[in-house]
């Protein structure tokens, strides 16, 4: 395959996820607007119930990898294709299985979060029911988006989530008008409805006899193979917001305007994420299965080269208007004046953070988990935190603080990069 080749594969792959990412990111913001929390009550029951509905939808990417990997990986074989229908059921049967586990843990463990608070209980219970009982249906519609990748057509998720945004906008709108605070997740509810309804309807086009069959096909080997990529990926995505907590009391301590440039810098860090949140979408389902090395090796700088080269553009651009994008974001002058310093610094970050994106999804595709959670601690817990102690205790103050972000993705690029290496050599 032609160097020319690669690039169109990686960019049929790419765009419908980029896309998907932005409407899925409006429909997040546009909850968040509704979500304006107008008691005590509201607030007590969003802060107690909110990581229990993170935790959810981080169980849903790690599931959603690991179906990628294994769905490409038995796409690309001759002699599992013929029982991809069948492996995916079991894979869906596993995953309605876990739905249920984690609804019930979840649920037992609110009651104990509002032991004291009896009198919240009640309307707590009734703000998760979406999330509890919609639990299974929402691992189901990530899983059925990161199938269709894996069988090399990333248009159908992206096609699913332009169904599901907007009934999930329009319904929550219209239920929160009506009812108030308790009734938003039923908006994401019935969109995630719909949009498994589109999906399982678009498998017949693949000839899979996934949901018309009463065979299921769950092996020991898929079970590992399964929960050795989804386990350490979901426990990535535990960690992220468990050092965001630390790292937010240590700016803390150094001034309230550093957490919240933070903060208003998170509202446009997915535009600098999205080149490489795409690209590594579709290194996961383009390097699953490729067993030549050579052609595989091209195929890594390839996307490589895709996803660093929008995300420098972005960033080069953004450095220039970078004080635009600080005045757009508050009318607060002091904060605007911190906004651009953060900018000058922290943007740089992009680069080394997109090159990681990709080598650990790259890993993902080869059938490694563990890296991505081992460059997570290292990133956050190994280099992160302590160089951001030392920047308050060295009174370095808001550059000492970003550029500890900045290192800390240089070195887990580093690390995304040699690790890749090391496992292309072993199998050569």
């Amino acid at each position: 395959m032609y160097k020319k080749d690669y690039a169109k594969e990686i960019w049929k792959l790419a765009y419908p996820v980029a896309l998907l990412t932005l409407m899925q990111r409006i429909g997040s913001i546009f909850e968040g607007i509704l979500l304006s929390v107008h008691s005590t009550e509201e607030l007590t029951i969003s802060s107690i119930c909110g990581p229990y509905i993170s935790i959810i939808t981080t169980v849903s990417y790690g599931l959603a990898i690991s179906v990628n990997v294994v769905m490409a990986k038995i796409f690309k074989n001759p002699d599992r294709k013929k029982d991809a229908g069948d492996i995916l059921k079991g894979i869906l049967l596993l995953t309605f299985i876990l739905g249920i586990l984690i609804s019930v843990v979840v649920s037992t463990r609110l009651y104990f979060e509002f032991a004291d608070m009896t009198d919240l209980r009640k309307t707590a219970y009734l703000y998760m029911v979406p999330y509890l009982l919609g639990n299974p249906v929402i691992l189901l519609y990530s899983i059925l988006i990161a199938a269709f990748r894996g069988l090399g057509d990333s248009k159908t998720g992206m096609w699913m989530t332009f169904i599901a945004v907007p009934i999930q906008v329009g319904t929550a709108y219209l239920l929160y008008k009506l009812f108030g605070f308790i009734v938003l997740g039923y908006g994401m509810i019935l969109s995630r409805i719909t949009g498994c309804v589109y999906g399982i309807l678009q498998y017949n086009r693949y000839n899979l006899t996934v949901f018309t069959h009463s065979k299921v096909t769950i092996s020991r080997a898929l079970i590992q193979e399964f929960v050795k990529l989804a386990a350490p990926i979901s426990l990535s995505k535990v960690i992220s917001p468990i050092a965001n907590v630390v790292l937010n009391q240590i700016m803390l301590a150094m001034g309230t305007n550093l957490v919240a440039v933070a903060g208003l810098g998170n509202r446009l860090s997915l535009l600098f994420y999205l080149p490489a949140t795409a690209v590594g979408s579709a290194a996961v389902t383009l390097i699953a299965g490729n067993n030549d090395y050579k052609e595989r090796k091209q195929l890594i700088k390839q996307l490589c080269v895709t996803s660093v080269l929008p995300t420098i553009v972005i960033i080069i651009v953004a450095f220039f208007v970078r004080g635009q994008l600080s005045q757009m974001l508050t009318a607060d002058a002091a904060m605007q004046q911190a906004g651009k310093v953060y900018w000058t610094i922290s943007l740089w970050a992009y680069p080394f953070v997109a090159i990681e994106m990709t080598m650990t999804s790259v890993l993902q595709a080869l059938g490694y988990g563990f890296p991505t959670l081992a460059i997570t601690i290292v990133r956050l817990l190994g280099v992160q935190i302590p160089l951001t102690y030392l920047a308050r205790y060295a009174n370095l103050g808001a550059k000492g603080v970003w550029g500890a972000y900045v290192v800390s993705n240089v070195v887990s690029m580093s690390v995304s990069v040699v690790w890749g290496i090391k496992k292309m050599k072993g199998r050569k």
